[in-house]
């Protein structure tokens, strides 16, 4: 199985990124592709152009924006049994609220749950960015399912949290499957704040594709085989 997630800046900028999911070949590979920031008429326009099934969530409205602000599914397979989880805590400022958004993809015969996430941003005091985290993997690790796939932008901005992060989903049986590569760059400073997880699926390989100047973000995509094949 090819991944990819990506945050879409406030979901602008559809027609470059659609290109760049058509032809940057570790974008086009994917058999599901995890969104965040993104508003349902953005996510559909995606998933249309690309051929892919698609599922979204929203916990509302993006201040700056005046748009929803969720996150979305994309899978090559039919999404079943869509399931929203909100996050505890809302932004210290702008009082959005973070949600994560699962269902389940079946390839081959093998049901796969799906899971995508955009956690809040720093200036939520770090207890309160944990329980996000705790909420996230437990979704993941409850979901009864024995392959699972989890992602998205977890704002990340430091070592410790990227430490905290990957120990605590292993602690609840998701191993850490992508790349720790810079995925945003800000005020001279460089960050890994995307990240994929997984059960009963191990990497083959992954990376980052960057330059593409279409969001802040750069996508991160992973390739997954079955445990012991």
């Amino acid at each position: 199985m090819h991944v990819v997630t990506w945050n879409i800046r406030h979901g602008d900028d559809l027609d470059r990124a659609i290109a760049a999911l058509r032809r940057q070949a570790d974008l086009a590979a994917a058999d599901v592709i995890l969104l965040q920031e993104m508003d349902e008429p953005g996510t559909i326009e995606v998933a249309d152009a690309l051929g892919y099934h698609h599922v979204y969530a929203s916990p509302g409205r993006h201040a700056k924006t005046g748009r929803d602000f969720g996150n979305a599914i994309l899978s090559s397979a039919p999404l079943a049994d869509r399931e929203v989880v909100e996050l505890p805590h809302k932004a210290l400022l702008a009082g959005h609220a973070r949600i994560a958004i699962g269902a389940t993809a079946t390839f081959d015969g093998l049901d796969v749950r799906l899971w995508s996430t955009h956690t809040e941003i720093p200036s939520l005091a770090w207890p309160k960015r944990r329980d996000q985290f705790e909420v996230f993997a437990k979704a993941l690790a409850g979901s009864g399912h024995d392959h699972v796939i989890g992602g998205g932008d977890f704002n990340t901005i430091s070592r410790k949290g990227i430490r905290y992060l990957i120990n605590h989903l292993e602690q609840h049986g998701l191993a850490h499957v992508s790349i720790e590569a810079v995925t945003l760059r800000r005020a001279g400073r460089n960050f890994t704040l995307d990240h994929l997880f997984a059960r009963g699926l191990c990497p083959i390989d992954s990376g980052v594709v960057t330059k593409l100047d279409v969001s802040d973000h750069a996508p991160v995509w992973v390739r997954l085989e079955l445990i012991g094949s």
